[in-house]
């Protein structure tokens, strides 16, 4: 009886999550400027096939569909994800990266635009099936807590920042099963959203997320020696981010608006403040991100090729930074042989790097050779991108609030952590070990 009354739920909360994804948005009233900008072509009347990782203009991914796998998955929309990404993930463990952990169980690449295009579409079964290959059951239990989640009502946003927002949100929730601060992450991804996108807030929804925020730059000061947040100003300088929405930075948004939220996170901090940091290493774009970053799903040789393809990035200016180490001498040698240059096979680096600068272009070639991620925006975008990464790096603590006030827990505080946990082992618990994905039964 139990399973019956469980099953129905499940019916009923699927159903409600369908209808209210397609209903029309309601917004609460405010500037007729920002509103008309959310209506813009370039908010976000993307194309129905969206650029991700590998809908990119010069990516080469094999694709080649293996009959006997393909009769294995329930909805086309997986088992077209699992063509695409052919070869890309480990050979033994679907839909992971061969550099990852198989015992993690988690996406090898940032699968946000495909969820949030599920959702909007209603294709919870698609998003069920999935989970199963990127999570154990729980994480399924986590899943189904996620989409019973909507977006608080007062924010003026477009439909599709809406789905993201709701694949952020379920994919940051999957990662609080596995790793420490799951929603420091998730929050980067989400400030993403909000940072390329103009938006309104009603009176209380603002007044509700400013509390947050305060609330967060003085959890910051309690935890922290070293930093003594201003909790008013620091919450004033987010709310201003806000409130500015993309002017100055409208054309460069757009660009970022077309590609996952991993690759803006990596692309934004590689344009953090350089007057107190000017090194190599804050040049460089980390499109890994980092191991906490993994369990959301980022894939460094993917995130690197969809930047690369957008046009905007160019290696830097040798003269700018010097050549760091990592051209070795064997490196310019080869490289001197190739341009025909006549060197003393005893020559220190230094004389053959003054050699290599002799031929137009060649100690340029080595730099990106030996550093492919240290690159730059172009000229041409350079102030709108500075603006923008700004913007994007000041609404991370709205972000952290807009997912507190969704319902996600903080994952750093232990006790809590082991709360979620408990809640979805004893609801997956309720439920025999398979579940029929699509229409919410046990097997």
């Amino acid at each position: 009886m139990g399973i019956v009354l469980l099953v129905g739920s499940v019916l009923v909360i699927a159903t409600i999550v369908i209808l209210t994804l397609a209903r029309k948005d309601k917004p609460p009233t405010g500037s007729s400027t920002v509103r008309q900008s959310l209506k813009s072509p370039m908010a976000d009347n993307l194309p129905k096939k969206r650029i991700s990782s590998v809908h990119i203009n010069n990516a080469k991914i094999v694709r080649q569909e293996s009959k006997s796998k393909s009769e294995d998955f329930k909805t086309p929309e997986v088992r077209n994800l699992a063509i695409e990404y052919k070869g890309e993930y480990h050979k033994e463990y679907p839909f992971l990266d061969s550099q990852y952990s198989p015992g993690s169980r988690m996406p090898f690449t940032d699968l946000t635009l495909y969820v949030s295009e599920w959702i909007g579409d209603g294709k919870t079964d698609a998003l069920y099936e999935l989970w199963k290959y990127i999570g154990d059951f729980r994480g399924e239990v986590a899943m189904r807590e996620a989409l019973r989640m909507s977006i608080p009502e007062g924010i003026e946003i477009s439909d599709f920042a809406r789905n993201e927002i709701l694949a952020i949100y379920a994919l940051t929730l999957r990662a609080h099963l596995a790793v420490d601060h799951a929603d420091y992450p998730g929050a980067a991804m989400m400030a993403t959203t909000f940072s390329t996108r103009n938006m309104l807030l009603s009176s209380e929804l603002k007044k509700a997320l400013q509390a947050l925020v305060k609330h967060e730059f003085t959890s910051r000061n309690q935890e922290s020696d070293v930093y003594n947040y201003d909790v008013n100003a620091e919450t004033k300088a987010v709310l201003d981010a806000l409130e500015q929405g993309v002017s100055g930075c409208e054309k460069f948004a757009a660009i970022m608006k077309t590609v996952p939220p991993t690759v803006r996170v990596a692309i934004s901090d590689s344009m953090r403040d350089t007057r107190t940091d000017d090194s190599l290493w804050n040049r460089r774009i980390h499109y890994s991100l980092g191991y906490g970053e993994r369990a959301y799903g980022c894939s460094e040789k993917l995130n690197r090729e969809c930047a690369v393809s957008l046009g905007i990035l160019e290696p830097v200016n040798p003269s700018t930074f010097g050549i760091p180490t990592t051209v070795t001498k064997a490196m310019i040698t080869d490289g001197l042989l190739r341009s025909g240059v006549p060197f003393k096979k005893t020559a220190k680096r230094d004389d053959l790097l003054r050699l290599a600068d002799t031929v137009p272009g060649l100690v340029a070639e080595l730099l990106n050779t030996a550093e492919p991620d240290l690159m730059v925006i172009k000229s041409e975008y350079a102030q709108e991108a500075r603006t923008w990464a700004r913007r994007n790096q000041a609404l991370f603590p709205f972000a952290l609030a807009f997912m507190a006030y969704m319902g996600l827990e903080r994952i750093k505080q232990p006790t809590r952590r082991s709360t979620l946990r408990k809640v979805l082992d004893n609801q997956a618990a309720m439920v025999s070990g398979e579940f029929q994905y699509g229409n919410g039964r046990s097997s």
